[in-house]
């Protein structure tokens, strides 16, 4: 993607692309809490994501969760990956394992 944009504009873009938008999962607050988010970096070989890992409770189902796990690095030339994972109705430390897993699973192509 390079449409003549510089470094530091194209930073600001993907830094606003991966800011939370609201999730589309469905839920009221009678079923389930609010999404309490943790947000740091990984690095996975040679590449450092910035990720987000939020997560709320159903309240009649002690013990399951929703997830959002959202990743993002950027690349050489003005290229960047941002990608997302939702699960719903699991328990929290096997979605940390998934969502590691997930990360995992990706490359970065030359």
């Amino acid at each position: 993607m390079n449409d003549g944009m510089n470094s530091f504009r194209f930073s600001n873009l993907y830094s606003e692309l991966f800011q939370d938008k609201g999730y589309s999962m469905p839920g009221n607050e009678e079923e389930v809490t609010g999404f309490e988010c943790a947000s740091g970096a990984l690095r996975h070989g040679e590449v450092t994501f910035k990720t987000a890992f939020c997560a709320r409770g159903y309240k009649k189902l002690r013990g399951l969760y929703d997830i959002v796990f959202k990743a993002a690095a950027l690349g050489p030339d003005h290229s960047g990956l941002e990608t997302e994972l939702e699960i719903s109705g699991v328990g929290f430390e096997k979605a940390a394992g998934i969502a590691k897993g997930y990360l995992e699973m990706i490359t970065w192509g030359r």
